[in-house]
């Protein structure tokens, strides 16, 4: 890295080679943490965080940035699920970081959540911007109900 650093200097490295061999180099050493601290790597506010209580592995953590971040524990869930202001559910799956599933919605998703009891169903429930609650079944790709009934936004399930 040092090099990199004095051919930048030297004026020998463009700005855009110099910061890809950079983050290269990190990613390329990356390892896990035996650190418990978590700092955000969000660079906006982080609007909303949830812990899959069923493996106890993954920490998800939303943010005003329009980033996403996972944060790995020791038990593997296989899926994990966002939903967002550009109207989609998506649910991605842990190994590949690849969406799987994308249900699309008329409205900002403001809330998603699992039940962490269901053993008969995977449902994702949605709060979203038009008042109500979505059920989105993973199995079959549709959505399995809309509930009615609230008349303001659904900011928490």
């Amino acid at each position: 890295m040092w090099q990199e650093i004095r051919d930048r200097e030297a004026g020998k490295l463009r700005p855009n080679l110099f910061s890809n061999r950079i983050k290269s180099t990190r990613i390329q050493t990356l390892k896990l943490s035996n650190h418990e601290d978590i700092i955000s790597p969000h660079s906006g506010s982080v609007n909303s965080l949830q812990l899959y209580l069923t493996e106890g592995r993954y920490l998800l953590s939303g943010a005003y940035d329009a980033s996403a971040v996972l944060f790995d524990y020791p038990v593997d869930t296989g899926l994990f699920v966002t939903g967002s202001y550009d109207h989609h559910i998506n649910v991605w799956d842990n190994n590949t970081t690849q969406v799987v599933m994308d249900f699309k919605i008329p409205g900002k998703v403001y809330r998603t959540t699992m039940s962490s009891l269901a053993t008969s169903h995977v449902l994702i429930a949605a709060g979203t911007e038009d008042v109500q609650v979505r059920l989105c079944d993973i199995a079959s790709g549709a959505f399995a109900h809309t509930l009615f009934g609230h008349r303001g936004l659904s900011l928490n399930m």
